[in-house]
């Protein structure tokens, strides 16, 4: 437990989401005081374990709701997680991802400022770094991540933000209900399932859940301490990317069992990213505790217990 973060009031958007959830869980074990902001239609159920310990802000599409939010929660940080999340978008979905990924973000933004909340860590993502480069996004999503990133830019120099920009790669752990590679490939190994894919010549840099978890909680430590400069941007890998066919035989061999693949079958999505950046500095004081064969084992182990519970239950 950090000291630093006991007794804490944050404020967490994205809760209901799968990092969201772990995130919001672990911050009332560090003893935090935890709100957490959500919509009508919002899913809840990854965070009902913990609900009842969490406050709750609905958000209904106003600036008002979350002014009110951030009033009543009087948070000494935001974390925010809350997106819409899609590399291949229809049209219908545009204003979907520019409501949720840029509007909301800066109602929030709007409302710390108008309530002296300036202490933010911001989720972003290595889409934005399509072929190693500083700023090329691969999708529209990528797109909108970098506009509130440039959106809190100008909180930061302009209303006193001091802002954490973390970027995420490929993550994954138990109970993961996101349409991910990793869940797509415990399933065929679990139901036998031939799955079609891509040659498989893709690297992906992959990170077991609460090592993502623990960068938050380091990238809050150092927002606390006040050590760094008013807006920072690090990365959350693991440095060490697999090549997505040497993952699927690392699975086999940790597991014991056969994946079926039909390697060729999907050609490469348009802005497939072939080697995940590399050049953006690593979150200073963290490092992944758990390594990718160790998170795999501990996906099996939980997977092969929840089973079980199942069977029992029956």
């Amino acid at each position: 437990m950090d000291k630093k973060l006991a007794n804490l009031r944050v404020f967490v958007t994205g809760a209901t989401g799968y990092i969201g959830s772990f995130l919001a869980k672990r911050l009332l074990e560090e003893g935090c005081t935890v709100h957490i902001l959500v919509r009508n239609t919002s899913n809840l159920k990854l965070i009902n374990p913990i609900i009842d310990n969490l406050f709750v802000h609905v958000y209904d599409g106003s600036y008002e709701s979350i002014d009110r939010a951030i009033q009543k929660a009087r948070p000494d940080l935001v974390f925010h997680l809350s997106s819409f999340a899609s590399i291949t978008i229809q049209t219908s979905d545009i204003e979907n991802m520019i409501s949720s990924n840029i509007l909301l973000g800066t109602f929030l933004a709007e409302a710390m400022s108008k309530h002296r909340v300036t202490k933010i860590i911001n989720t972003s993502s290595y889409s934005q770094h399509y072929n190693q480069q500083e700023y090329l996004p691969n999708s529209l999503y990528a797109a909108t991540k970098q506009a509130f990133e440039d959106i809190l830019l100008y909180y930061a120099h302009f209303h006193s933000f001091n802002v954490i920009n973390l970027v995420l790669f490929d993550n994954f752990g138990p109970n993961d209900p996101r349409n991910k590679i990793m869940n797509l490939l415990f399933r065929a190994l679990k139901n036998g399932n031939v799955l079609s894919m891509s040659p498989g010549e893709q690297f992906l840099d992959l990170l077991y859940i609460d090592n993502v978890i623990d960068a938050y909680m380091i990238a809050a430590s150092r927002l606390m301490d006040g050590k760094g400069k008013n807006v920072e941007r690090f990365a959350v890998r693991s440095s060490k990317p697999i090549q997505l066919k040497e993952l699927v035989q690392l699975i086999e061999k940790i597991s014991d069992k056969k994946i079926s693949v039909r390697w060729g079958d999907l050609e490469y999505r348009p802005g497939e990213i072939m080697i995940p950046w590399s050049k953006g500095e690593i979150l200073p004081g963290w490092s992944p505790s758990i390594s990718l064969e160790q998170g795999i084992s501990l996906y099996l182990q939980d997977d092969s217990k929840n089973q079980q519970r199942k069977e029992e239950g029956e």
